[in-house]
């Protein structure tokens, strides 16, 4: 094999590696730096307080600052409570 040759090859093996990796990241493997998406789900129950509030922020701001995490579900069951914390 003749060093045109080489270098032929060289660049069609190149050209198709590169193709291919621009097809997967059309598919979705942008997902490998940011991890696959998910949803969060905050669960609440019983009566609503202010340590409750306080907690629900926390677990929000976690959402908030985790890049994975593209959705929030929260599943509340609470009879009520204080005006304030609510």
């Amino acid at each position: 094999m003749n060093e045109r040759s080489r270098l032929f090859t060289a660049v069609v093996v190149l050209s198709v590696a590169l193709g291919i990796v621009a097809a997967a990241a059309g598919f979705g493997a942008f997902y490998f730096l940011i991890g696959t998406p998910r949803v969060g789900v905050i669960s609440l129950e019983g009566d609503i307080s202010t340590s409750m509030a306080n907690r629900l922020s926390q677990q929000l701001r976690y959402a908030e600052q985790e890049r994975s995490i593209r959705a929030v579900v929260l599943r509340i069951d609470s009879p009520g409570g204080g005006a304030p914390p609510s």
